[in-house]
């Protein structure tokens, strides 16, 4: 925010005080203005072209301004001076106009005109899933035999292993491979 006051006037702030000094002295305005695309809303990274017709000759110097930001500054002598182009990558209000400097030296401001721009929300890809490879272990064990199941994965990126029963965490099984070492009636049908 400006701390002069005379920089900015009763506005509230510098860019504000530009896009009202346009608005105010559109009245007295040395062309016509356009901004495209002609949507009234964009994407983050999209390009603003703000073009001038109808501007009277015996202009010097054309300014163009997104808010208080000067984008471009040209002279009659400059490839395509009726033309400043700008990538809005905020979000918020784009909001661009020029300003003429007249032979006389005499500024005019163009209409500004305004495109709402949508911040571009990077969507961090989703973790990718191991893949789950064949359950290896017997169908059946014998009350008191030991027995072992494992599985494989495909490990991207690395792992952890849980081991559950019957909706619960076996204790000690950590890796792709769990040892039990007496079957129990407990254990049928989990």
């Amino acid at each position: 925010m400006v701390s002069d006051p005379l920089a900015r006037g009763w506005l509230p702030s510098r860019r504000l005080a530009y896009v009202f000094r346009a608005f105010a002295s559109y009245d007295k305005a040395v062309a016509t203005s356009e901004l495209r695309p002609v949507q009234s809303a964009v994407r983050g990274g999209t390009t603003l072209t703000y073009g001038l017709t109808g501007v009277e000759g015996g202009w010097t110097r054309i300014a163009y301004y997104e808010g208080d930001t000067l984008v471009r500054e040209v002279t009659p002598e400059d490839e395509n001076p009726l033309r400043a182009t700008m990538v809005a990558e905020r979000g918020g209000f784009a909001v661009m106009h020029a300003v003429v400097t007249l032979a006389s030296g005499e500024q005019r401001t163009s209409m500004p005109r305004r495109r709402m721009v949508m911040p571009v929300v990077k969507e961090e890809p989703p973790p990718e899933l191991p893949e789950l490879g064949a359950m290896t272990g017997p169908s059946t064990v014998k009350r008191g035999d030991a027995f072992e199941l494992a599985v494989a994965v495909e490990i991207r990126p690395e792992v952890t292993y849980e081991w559950t029963r019957s909706g619960k965490l076996v204790t000690g099984s950590e890796g792709p491979t769990l040892v039990v070492p007496v079957a129990l009636a407990a254990h049928a049908g989990a």
